[in-house]
């Protein structure tokens, strides 16, 4: 009798943990998300700015990168300007033990926006990154450079 019981509770715990991971919910999962490069640089004649994501996954479970933002402060404070770059399709980390990998994602840029950085003194980028389940926000020093992005 014991035996039955036994066989039976662990049929019933292979099901349930079958069904979490068929269902893509994760038993135990964690995400890092890292940004770089730090200090930012920004070339005057930069059409997009390069920037890498680093996601350290451990678990089971994914997580799925759609966008990201970056919005640009000067010393004091204020935002100058926004830009964003929709992640199409998107990126989806899987986590099954243990997995890390790099993207580049390039934001968009333009010589007016560089010359609206530039004249209001802009030091700091502050980044989202809108994933599911979860978001991360950095911020980066920026530099800004006259000429063009080095090869």
């Amino acid at each position: 009798m014991r035996q039955k019981s036994w066989l039976i509770g662990g049929i019933l715990f292979a099901a349930i943990a079958s069904a979490v991971v068929l269902a893509g919910c994760g038993l135990v999962s964690s995400f890092t998300i890292t940004i770089s490069p730090n200090p930012l640089p920004i070339y005057a004649n930069d059409t997009m700015v390069p920037v890498t994501l680093k996601v350290t996954a451990g678990g089971m479970g994914s997580l799925t990168i759609t966008e990201v933002k970056a919005d640009f402060y000067t010393s004091s404070g204020t935002n100058v300007t926004s830009k964003s770059k929709i992640i199409d399709p998107a990126f989806v980390f899987p986590a099954i033990i243990s997995l890390s990998r790099e993207e580049k994602v390039d934001i968009p840029f333009d010589n007016r926006t560089y010359q609206m950085l530039y004249d209001a003194g802009v030091t700091k980028a502050v980044f989202t990154v809108v994933g599911n389940p979860k978001s991360a926000t950095f911020e980066l020093q920026v530099q800004l450079k006259d000429g063009s992005r080095p090869k």
